[in-house]
């Protein structure tokens, strides 16, 4: 038996069938160019029109339409809220989002706790593809105007608290839960864990790749460099760099007092 070959586009890799709107669109065309003489190309721009549009409407239907699923699983959401595809929602019930919050596709929201605040975000917090926030036992609050970049991990074991018109790059880690290690004679995984909360004030930048690990707070207007890992409290204004994070200056009128 001969074997079959794939039939190969100009660009290489499988060729695909024509989409439903690609069909439509061509049919326009010729029926255009057809009937009434107009050049082909002002019939494809027309039908590029309507291609748009139609999926305008398409896209517009199916946030109602997720939008409308999450609020009858108890979601609490605000007005003007726009959800993406293939978000993943766990608990629904103990997640609110505020009026104009933006949540980018294949987002985890898991609200896997009993405390009350569960998943919190305020009004137009703006989270971006494939971000997790995992309460876990504890809870995540995120204020106002806040933003997470893609691929950020939040895990709330211990609580975590960020305030208004905080950035955070992409591939940040929050973390708020660690193990014991103190024995030698047991394995470390059988030792348990320990949380402390992470507390991160308005107007902080945190670069990209940066580590905040459990019990720090990071004070009001602080920068957290790229890769920085922050073992310890970060005053406000500071700008903190390295691996453990130091403080290495200030923004302007944060500086400390000189001691006498």
């Amino acid at each position: 038996m001969a074997e079959r070959k794939p039939v190969v586009a100009g660009g290489g890799g499988f060729h695909r069938r024509p989409g439903v709107f690609r069909v439509l669109r061509l049919h326009r065309c010729a029926r255009a160019g057809a009937a009434h003489g107009h050049a082909v190309a002002d019939a494809a721009v027309e039908a590029d029109m309507m291609e748009a549009r139609m999926r305008t409407r398409v896209r517009n239907m199916m946030h109602g339409l997720r939008v409308h699923w999450f609020r009858l699983r108890g979601m609490r959401l605000g007005g003007e809220v726009a959800l993406g595809a293939r978000i993943e929602v766990k608990y629904p019930a103990r997640i609110q989002l505020g009026a104009g919050c933006h949540i980018a596709s294949n987002v985890f929201l898991r609200a896997n706790t009993c405390d009350a605040r569960g998943i919190r975000l305020g009004r137009q917090v703006s989270v971006h593809e494939s971000v997790l926030l995992a309460a876990n036992e504890g809870y995540i609050e995120i204020g106002d105007r806040s933003w997470l970049a893609p691929f950020c991990l939040v895990y709330g074991n211990g609580g975590v608290s960020i305030g208004n018109d905080v950035l955070i790059a992409p591939r940040v880690s929050i973390n708020t839960v660690s193990h014991h290690a103190e024995r030698t004679d047991v394995p470390i995984n059988d030792q348990g864990t320990y949380c402390d909360p992470v507390r991160i004030d308005d107007d902080v930048w945190i670069g990209m790749h940066a580590v905040i690990l459990q019990g720090v707070h990071i004070g009001r207007g602080a920068i957290i460099g790229a890769g920085a890992v922050v073992t310890r409290d970060v005053p406000p204004g500071a700008l903190a760099v390295g691996v453990p994070a130091r403080v290495k200056g200030y923004r302007a009128g944060f500086e400390p007092e000189a001691k006498a």
